[in-house]
Protein backbone atom coordinates (compact mmCIF):
# COMPACT_ATOMS: atom_id res chain seq x y z
CA UNK A 1 0.00 0.00 0.00
CA UNK A 2 1.33 3.75 -1.13
CA UNK A 3 1.55 6.09 2.05
CA UNK A 4 -0.74 8.82 2.10
CA UNK A 5 0.72 12.14 1.29
CA UNK A 6 -0.97 14.61 3.86
CA UNK A 7 -2.09 17.70 1.88
CA UNK A 8 -1.53 20.99 3.90
CA UNK A 9 -3.89 23.97 3.19
CA UNK A 10 -2.80 26.52 5.44
CA UNK A 11 0.23 27.88 6.14
CA UNK A 12 1.39 26.95 10.12
CA UNK A 13 0.50 30.97 11.10
CA UNK A 14 -2.75 30.90 9.89
CA UNK A 15 -3.57 27.62 11.60
CA UNK A 16 -2.41 29.43 14.48
CA UNK A 17 -4.43 32.22 14.04
CA UNK A 18 -7.51 29.95 14.18
CA UNK A 19 -6.71 27.43 16.78
CA UNK A 20 -4.72 29.42 19.17
CA UNK A 21 -6.01 30.87 22.40
CA UNK A 22 -7.30 34.66 21.81
CA UNK A 23 -4.37 36.88 23.43
CA UNK A 24 -6.66 39.64 23.86
CA UNK A 25 -5.18 43.91 24.30
CA UNK A 26 -6.98 46.22 26.40
CA UNK A 27 -9.93 47.12 24.14
CA UNK A 28 -10.44 43.40 23.49
CA UNK A 29 -10.38 42.76 27.11
CA UNK A 30 -13.35 45.00 27.55
CA UNK A 31 -14.85 44.06 24.71
CA UNK A 32 -15.19 40.08 25.39
CA UNK A 33 -15.26 40.09 29.24
CA UNK A 34 -18.28 42.13 29.32
CA UNK A 35 -21.06 40.12 30.59
CA UNK A 36 -25.43 40.35 29.80
CA UNK A 37 -27.25 39.65 32.57
CA UNK A 38 -27.94 36.01 31.19
CA UNK A 39 -24.48 35.54 32.04
CA UNK A 40 -24.61 37.16 35.54
CA UNK A 41 -27.16 34.94 36.23
CA UNK A 42 -25.06 31.61 35.39
CA UNK A 43 -21.89 32.85 36.54
CA UNK A 44 -23.35 33.45 40.15
CA UNK A 45 -24.35 29.36 40.46
CA UNK A 46 -20.75 28.64 40.56
CA UNK A 47 -19.08 28.78 44.41
CA UNK A 48 -15.52 29.33 44.45
CA UNK A 49 -13.41 32.26 42.86
CA UNK A 50 -11.33 30.04 40.87
CA UNK A 51 -14.47 28.57 39.24
CA UNK A 52 -16.42 31.86 38.47
CA UNK A 53 -12.88 33.38 36.90
CA UNK A 54 -12.52 30.33 35.13
CA UNK A 55 -16.02 30.55 33.46
CA UNK A 56 -15.39 34.33 32.39
CA UNK A 57 -12.23 33.16 30.94
CA UNK A 58 -13.47 30.48 29.08
CA UNK A 59 -17.10 32.67 27.98
CA UNK A 60 -14.51 35.22 26.73
CA UNK A 61 -12.35 33.09 24.70
CA UNK A 62 -15.33 31.40 23.33
CA UNK A 63 -17.25 34.87 22.40
CA UNK A 64 -13.56 35.74 20.56
CA UNK A 65 -13.34 32.14 19.04
CA UNK A 66 -16.28 29.63 18.67
CA UNK A 67 -14.28 27.35 20.82
CA UNK A 68 -12.78 26.31 23.91
CA UNK A 69 -9.16 25.78 25.32
CA UNK A 70 -7.07 24.20 27.42
CA UNK A 71 -4.99 26.63 29.77
CA UNK A 72 -3.90 26.95 33.52
CA UNK A 73 -4.08 30.17 34.84
CA UNK A 74 -0.18 30.33 34.73
CA UNK A 75 -0.60 31.03 30.91
CA UNK A 76 -3.16 33.89 30.79
CA UNK A 77 -2.08 36.00 33.99
CA UNK A 78 -3.04 39.26 32.15
CA UNK A 79 -6.80 37.92 31.48
CA UNK A 80 -7.08 36.63 35.14
CA UNK A 81 -5.86 40.36 36.71
CA UNK A 82 -7.91 42.30 34.20
CA UNK A 83 -11.31 39.97 35.32
CA UNK A 84 -9.92 40.30 39.08
CA UNK A 85 -9.51 43.98 38.72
Amino acid sequence: MIPLKRIYLLPEAEITDLYARPIFNQDEQRLYFEMNQVELDKLSQFGTLKTKIYFILQLAYFKAKNQFFIFVFEDVLADVAYVLA
